[in-house]
């Protein structure tokens, strides 16, 4: 049976986890935002596109934050379906990438 300390160094290393996971998330995003700057396109399509990956990257930390808060061996269920949620998005943009030439 966990003590309340063990649980608390679960808790802490979890939480260290999750944060370095969010850091990972968000300094992703902003490779993005800095291409989009980068480049050369209309000003609408450049915001457009930037809230577009401001939007995405908060959803994946809400989605993270929720999954976090529920049973274990629900966790596992979950981020496994939601892995593959990903990965499907992956292949449409790897499919996209291989239309373009």
């Amino acid at each position: 049976m966990a003590t309340g300390k063990t649980r608390g160094k679960d808790s802490s290393k979890s939480q260290e986890a999750h944060e370095r996971i969010l850091y990972r998330v968000e300094e992703a995003a902003e490779a993005v935002r800095q291409l989009i700057r980068s480049i050369s396109i209309e000003i609408e399509d450049k915001i457009a596109i930037d809230d577009k990956v401001t939007n995405i990257s908060k959803e994946a930390e809400s989605m993270l934050g929720r999954i976090d808060t529920i049973t274990k061996k629900n966790q596992a269920k979950l981020l496994r379906a939601y892995k593959k949620f990903l990965e499907r998005n992956l292949d449409a943009v790897n499919q996209r990438i291989r239309e373009q030439g």
